[in-house]
């Protein structure tokens, strides 16, 4: 991280990190590239873990939305 471009970048992902990973959790945006960049950026351990527990309210409302379609 010592490149001064991505030192920009990083200094702008550990202020709005925690956003990004809230509405890749809650959108069909890929999931596994935002944990990566969580991870390189330094994001703290339970912080990403909180956020990404999100997911959960995403898959409730797929299957809130099936069970609508079905009855």
């Amino acid at each position: 991280m010592k490149n001064k471009y991505v030192q920009k970048y990083n200094a702008l992902f550990m202020k709005f990190g925690a956003y990004l990973v809230i509405v890749a959790s809650i959108s069909p945006l890929p999931f596994s590239a935002i944990a990566l960049m969580a991870g390189a950026g330094g994001m703290s351990r339970m912080k990403y873990t909180f956020y990404s527990l999100l997911r959960i309210l995403r898959y409730f409302a797929y299957a809130y939305i099936l069970w609508l379609v079905e009855g």
